[in-house]
């Protein structure tokens, strides 16, 4: 009997499912891990442990002792398995006369299966199309997939400028971070206002050629300027982290990170990941700008101390001769007689 369960509904089942196929790989001994290519058990064949596809394509037409798990392409299964089978941003296609002796998850991609297919687990369902209206009729697997490594691409790159930034900038980030509690609303507001500005001012650049130049530069300003505001984030999660769950102070670089894997996350949820990483990026570019990148001086300066000294007490009194007559003092540039 086919079982369709929605995440919102039973997130333990799923995380189980994910888990226990996650946990499955490190139990066999030579698990057949096919990246960027095709992984194919003809009919007949009895394949001894586990069947694991990065980015390629899965034909299972005989047998498979362990489990499937395919990320990133397409999975057809027609013979027998006598485990899992995980598919994650991937089309599945169970035809008939096909067995899978445990469970079956797919997430993110489509799901064909047939009437004569056998199932001894439960399935699991999560396709993401289901919640965007109007695309229940399109195939979106391949957009999903092509925006799932656009966004593992980019969050590598921000790996690495992120740890730039904490290696040149350790003391501005701390000082961002601690900052963070008092002016976050600012931040927000200031954030909100940059963005509109620099749609505004990239509109009104572009429109002139001489200013696409000028385009391009306040767009890197901004990344510069969003990526500083980020890393000092990063660095406040893990700071905290580290304290509350460790008991005790994490290095500066270690507390980074573990911000940032927080945040790579969270970014990776669907839908989520979208709007988090927008309010996030509001949150970093305000943030910058009202702590002046981490400056010690406030965006509006002191007044200038006198040139001459603070406090001008009484004229001393003029020193007096051995006979008691008051010696005026010498005039400066005046020969004295």
């Amino acid at each position: 009997m086919k079982a369709r369960y929605a995440l919102a509904q039973y997130p333990g089942r799923l995380l189980a499912a994910l888990l226990a196929a996650v946990l499955c790989l490190g139990a066999t001994e030579a698990p057949n891990v096919s990246v960027s290519d095709d992984a194919h058990v003809s009919k007949g064949e009895i394949h001894e442990g586990d069947v694991v596809v990065v980015m390629g394509d899965a034909v299972i037409e005989g047998e498979v002792t362990g489990s499937v798990v395919v990320v990133l392409g397409k999975l057809r299964i027609s013979g027998v398995v006598d485990q899992d089978v995980v598919a994650v941003l991937t089309d599945t296609r169970i035809e008939a006369g096909a067995a899978i002796e445990g469970e079956l998850v797919s997430v993110g991609g489509g799901l064909q299966r047939a009437d004569e297919s056998r199932v001894e687990g439960e399935v699991v369902n999560l396709n993401f199309s289901e919640f965007v209206p109007f695309t229940h009729d399109f195939d979106l697997s391949g957009l999903w997939r092509f925006l799932f490594i656009l966004k593992l691409v980019k969050l590598a790159a921000l790996f690495v400028i992120v740890v730039l930034i904490a290696a040149l900038l350790p003391r501005r980030l701390e000082i961002m971070a601690a900052a963070f509690p008092k002016q976050w609303g600012w931040a927000i507001v200031a954030g909100i206002g940059a963005y509109a500005a620099f749609v505004i001012g990239s509109i009104i650049l572009v429109c002139t050629i001489l200013g696409i130049p000028l385009a391009l530069a306040l767009v890197f300003v901004m990344l510069a300027t969003k990526w500083i505001g980020l890393a000092a984030t990063m660095y406040l999660v893990g700071h905290t982290a580290g304290r509350n769950l460790f008991g005790r102070e994490l290095p500066h670089l270690p507390a980074v990170l573990g911000g940032y894997v927080a945040y790579a996350l969270l970014c990776l949820v669907p839908f989520f990941g979208f709007a988090f990483g927008m309010a996030m990026s509001v949150l970093g570019v305000g943030l910058s700008l009202v702590t002046r990148y981490g400056s010690e001086e406030p965006w509006r300066g002191r007044p200038a101390a006198p040139a001459g000294p603070s406090h001008v007490g009484p004229a001393a009194p003029a020193p007096a001769s051995a006979t008691g007559v008051v010696v005026p003092p010498p005039i400066i540039g005046t020969p004295q007689s």
